[in-house]
């Protein structure tokens, strides 16, 4: 007795029915982990910025004597979780595309305009009545001049808002001798920040290799 087979169904269409089969057991696995990709990028973001430079001498080193924010915390705890509640993964599921399977998740954090959402936040009135956007000055103005023919004064914490420095200009009856030696204050090189680069951007540049170590450990279980 001789037996023959023969296949009815083409390679191609082979291919594509083992393509969508695929697509059905990678779509549901995909879906559940967006949700732990997008929580792990919070909480990473969260102690970023906690961590940064900037966000720790706020909270009683040299860089909150310089702004003269008596309590920066309310809003340094505002701006995290306002960043945090933007991190967003969003994916629309596995496709086939040239007879093989892509899939795209997209993470966006810290939109682009954030500066100027957060220029309400970070405000205080000085005792002559001039308001001071401290957060703006830290997120945006770089090394710029801010305050000219003023610098700040650390000989007479009595008279300081924070207990540690007062702006004032040269020759004052405070004894300061720096003041507008460079022509006024700025906000400190070490800390400054622009649109593009400030302790915003530069906390999501670093947990992005952990974000993505993450989702890769991920994937493969998938």
């Amino acid at each position: 007795m001789k037996l023959s087979l023969k296949l009815v169904t083409s390679q191609q269409d082979t291919n594509s029915r083992l393509l969508q089969s695929l697509i059905k057991l990678i779509n549901p696995r995909l879906k559940a982990v967006v949700p732990k990709i997008e929580n792990t990028a919070k909480n990473l973001l969260r102690v970023a910025l906690q961590s940064s430079p900037e966000y720790m001498d706020l909270l009683g080193g040299r860089l909150q004597t310089e702004l003269g924010v008596v309590d920066p915390t309310p809003t340094l705890l505002e701006l995290t979780e306002r960043l945090v509640d933007s991190v967003s993964v969003i994916s629309k599921g596995a496709t086939i595309k040239n007879n093989q399977i892509s899939a795209v998740i997209r993470l966006t954090a810290s939109p682009s305009n954030f500066s100027e959402q957060v220029k309400h936040l970070g405000i205080y009135t000085t005792r002559k009545g001039s308001q001071i956007p401290w957060l703006d000055w830290l997120l945006n103005y770089g090394d710029q001049i801010i305050v000219r023919d003023y610098d700040v004064d650390f000989s007479a914490p009595a008279f300081s808002r924070t207990g540690g420095a007062i702006m004032s200009g040269a020759g004052s009856i405070f004894g300061n001798t720096q003041a507008n030696s460079d022509g006024g204050w700025r906000v400190p090189p070490e800390f400054s920040g622009t649109a593009n680069n400030n302790f915003i951007t530069r906390s999501v540049d670093q947990i992005s290799p952990q974000l993505e170590q993450f989702m890769l450990q991920n994937f493969k279980n998938i």
